[in-house]
């Protein structure tokens, strides 16, 4: 009898030990089957992004269309998204030598349309008048703005464009547009803060190339629209497909 309450005991420290191990193979399981799905969810949401962006590419999709409940701040590089015809009036909330000060002129009509994406392209004039709070920096006023705009829609992604600078000659008449790149850390810096998206399009013109500008030196000719609208594109569609 005693041997066999000894090989009794020896066989049901085997079975616990067994359990353990058999409950602690199934949460590794599960564990390697969640990485597994949030792995292949990434995979397919880029490979719709890059569907949608191939069709844009090779012409089979307006990508102004897909723009959709949005609002779109900003001066008049802005504004030629609805003067060219690309973007309908009420969504674009622009004018000529606008600065992010000009942000709360468009209350009403944001909640008139409250959408779900808010995108904002300053900085050419801000420099020029070189903006900031009173103990603060360009990107600290750019903020308390943005943060405005949210108090009227807070579900809102918002989007932050990067500032283009001017073409070298327009820079050399006006040496206040020397700063983009410290400018753009600026911003770049209040998007991490706040969790919000910075849209890098500093590269649209090629770095200040003549082809690209009015003979200003400053405003862009309407081809570089659908360029700049895909950079939004893009980088709204990672958004939105991961939240949903």
């Amino acid at each position: 009898m005693k041997k066999f309450g000894i090989i009794g005991l020896a066989v049901c420290i085997c079975l616990l030990t067994g359990c353990e191990s058999h409950n602690e193979g199934v949460s590794y399981i599960k564990e390697q089957e969640s990485l597994d799905t949030k792995e292949l969810s990434k995979h397919l949401t880029n490979k719709r992004i890059e569907e949608k962006l191939s069709l844009v590419r090779e012409g089979k999709l307006d990508v102004f269309s897909m723009f959709e409940d949005y609002a779109i701040y900003g001066d008049s590089r802005v504004y030629g998204f609805a003067s060219y015809g690309y973007l309908p009036w009420n969504r674009v909330f622009a004018d000529a030598g606008n600065t992010i000060l000009n942000i709360s002129d468009y209350s009403e009509a944001l909640k008139e349309i409250n959408p779900s994406n808010i995108y904002f392209s300053y900085g050419v004039n801000d420099m020029g008048l070189d903006l900031k709070t009173e103990n603060g920096t360009y990107g600290d006023l750019y903020e308390e703005k943005v943060k405005g705009v949210l108090e009227i829609c807070p579900n809102a992604n918002i989007f932050i464009n990067s500032i283009v600078c001017p073409t070298p000659a327009a820079v050399e008449e006006h040496s206040e547009w020397s700063k983009t790149d410290d400018y753009n850390s600026q911003l770049q810096e209040m998007c991490q803060r706040n969790g919000w998206n910075y849209v890098d399009i500093s590269d649209i013109t090629n770095h200040g190339e003549d082809k690209y500008y009015q003979e200003d030196g400053v405003h862009y000719i309407q081809d570089l629209y659908p360029v700049w609208a895909e950079r939004m594109i893009n980088e709204t569609i990672k958004v939105v497909e991961w939240k949903d």
